[in-house]
């Protein structure tokens, strides 16, 4: 599964922006420059890595 968000979402909610940025090929200046509404597509792993999503409560 997927989870697809704006660069200006991500920026809000990410734990490490840099991280992101470097991580997934993004300038840390893009929002600012105009690339908020860029949306980008992320796997549930890396979402819930850059704290986008909040991980999954393991059942046992």
């Amino acid at each position: 599964m997927q989870i697809h968000t704006t660069l200006s979402e991500a920026l809000e909610k990410c734990n490490d922006w840099r991280t992101f940025c470097k991580e997934q090929g993004w300038n840390e200046y893009a929002v600012n420059e105009g690339g908020g509404d860029i949306e980008v597509t992320l796997t549930i792993e890396d979402a819930e890595r850059y704290g986008l999503i909040p991980r999954e409560a393991t059942c046992d």
